[in-house]
């Protein structure tokens, strides 16, 4: 008799704990932006921002971002306009995508292992979050920025992008 309990509480919880590893996956309804996605589970609609960084539409919009910034922004988008859509060429619309809850911003795997926010780092579209501290996250954002820098992509091709960021 205490084998067949052992047994079922066993089966309990394995069962409870598989449970626990599935992924939470959300369909994209639309990239409003690099910075700004609508996802929906279930058919709740709800919008996502990238976790751990600062794109460069939320250093645009940000109101204490200095003039000189904020037309910063737009030469880069005016020198390079495929960059304004970055995300949306890269996310596919009513696909579902991995996604994970963090700090009221989303950790979204676009593509595979890597996140939403890892390939707009690799891409110069964001900087990481002044503060940022996430063990799990850290060193890949590193490296995906140091990538960025390293290349003179997005951001880092502009000597202002050290005054600008500074100023976050």
């Amino acid at each position: 008799m205490n084998k067949i309990i052992t047994l079922f509480f066993l089966h309990v919880c394995i069962f409870l704990d598989l449970q626990a590893l599935e992924p939470t996956l959300a369909e994209l309804r639309s990239v409003l932006s690099n910075g700004m996605q609508q996802l929906s589970i279930h058919n709740v609609k709800f919008y996502c921002q990238p976790y751990g960084v600062v794109t460069l539409e939320e250093l645009y919009n940000n109101a204490n971002t200095p003039q000189e910034c904020k037309d910063f922004v737009q030469k880069i988008y005016r020198e390079d306009p495929t960059l304004q859509y970055y995300s949306e060429r890269t996310l596919k619309k009513r696909q579902l995508y991995h996604l994970r809850f963090a700090k009221s911003r989303c950790i979204l795997y676009a593509q595979g292992k890597y996140t939403l926010s890892e390939l707009l780092l690799k891409n110069g579209l964001a900087f990481i979050e002044d503060g940022f501290n996430d063990k799990e996250f850290r060193y890949a954002y590193q490296k995906a920025q140091k990538a960025a820098r390293f290349s003179k992509r997005g951001i880092w091709n502009y000597e202002e992008a050290s005054s600008c960021i500074a100023l976050q």
